[in-house]
């Protein structure tokens, strides 16, 4: 508001210098148009040339003073912005959009792994007394080579041998049994008494037992023994 109270004066004083500068010409141009000494009555006569321009000026003044008071309440009345400049330069700032965390993925917790149940170990002797490798063997074939040994002496590792190749040839099964161990010793104990290793015994569907050589034996005598046992039970 000031400012333009001042441009307005500015203006004013603009027009009154202008108007000062035109009377001061008309007064010279009066003082050289006075008649002579004997004319009773002075008479101020302005040429129409004059006359235009004294018009064609005050005109020019006045539209000046109009324009400038114009553009001062143009000015004037116009929005004021009550923002400092840190305030302009914070508000036309880019907006920067926070990026959005990642969802969180959900941790799957492992299923508990199932205990795997534990076979209950077979028995080495069936409820009737029979070494449970016995019983086994006769599932498969209608007779069986057992040999009866006492942990790797010399005549046991002869007397496997011959077994072995004995029960290979008749095409039957082949147990070995330690009598060491208390279970199977006490199995054959309770069949047999009291038996000298090495052994060979011949067993025939059901649980029979078919033929006993006690000591060593060739694998010829326990494949033919094997045969024979194999025909007893109908077997071929």
């Amino acid at each position: 508001m000031e400012v333009g109270v001042c441009r307005t004066t500015a203006v004013s004083t603009a027009a009154a210098a202008f108007f000062r500068r035109e009377r001061g010409r008309l007064a010279r141009l009066f003082k050289g148009a006075r008649g002579g000494a004997d004319r009773a009555v002075v008479e101020l006569s302005i040429s129409p040339q004059m006359r235009v321009v004294a018009l064609v000026g005050l005109l020019a003044a006045l539209a000046l003073a109009g324009g400038m008071m114009f553009l001062t309440r143009s000015q004037a009345a116009g929005p004021k912005s009550g923002l400092s400049a840190s305030e302009l330069s914070q508000a036309l700032r880019p907006v920067t959009k926070a990026k959005a965390a990642p969802a969180a993925t959900p941790t799957r917790t492992p299923a508990a792994a199932k205990p795997t149940p534990v076979a209950k170990p077979r028995p080495l002797v069936t409820k009737d007394g029979v070494p449970t490798a016995i019983v086994d063997a006769l599932r498969r074939s209608p007779a069986a080579v057992v040999a009866l040994t006492a942990r790797g002496s010399q005549i046991d590792r002869m007397t496997v041998a011959e077994a072995k190749a004995g029960a290979r040839a008749a095409g039957v099964p082949y147990v070995q049994i330690d009598v060491l161990n208390a279970q199977l010793g006490r199995a054959i104990a309770r069949t047999f008494g009291v038996v000298e290793p090495p052994a060979t015994l011949i067993y025939q569907r059901p649980t029979a037992l078919f033929l006993k050589l006690d000591g060593y034996a060739d694998s010829a005598t326990i494949a033919q023994a094997a045969e024979n046992a194999k025909s007893a039970a109908g077997g071929s």
